[in-house]
């Protein structure tokens, strides 16, 4: 059976704030504080999109390749649900870039 540390005031548990002092969060840095035009946020997402639709390819092929049956089955989930997915969202994102870019609202 554990024993109790008596030798802190209210547990075991250094504290980590003192009482009654206002928890500081650290602030973004300041290239990120200013905000991005739309076109350049939508090439954001559109990059990590296109990386996460890779990255789900690559590790479709990867489990298809060691050729079990439950591992096929998986690779083609994530093919058709995660990878087809995000390409449909990064043509979503190419056509309303393209609508930014062309002065259209």
């Amino acid at each position: 059976m554990a024993t109790r540390n008596h030798s802190r005031a209210g547990g075991n548990r250094p504290r980590t704030h003192p009482s009654g002092a206002p928890v500081k969060r650290p602030s973004a840095p300041k290239a990120l504080k200013r905000p991005l035009a739309i076109g350049a946020q939508l090439a954001d997402i559109r990059q990590r999109l296109a990386m996460a639709m890779a990255i789900a390819y690559v590790i479709s092929a990867t489990l298809k390749a060691q050729d079990a049956d439950s591992d096929a089955d998986a690779a083609q989930v994530l093919q058709r649900h995660v990878g087809d997915e995000l390409g449909r969202q990064i043509e979503r994102l190419d056509a309303l870039a393209g609508r930014c870019h062309g002065g259209k609202s």
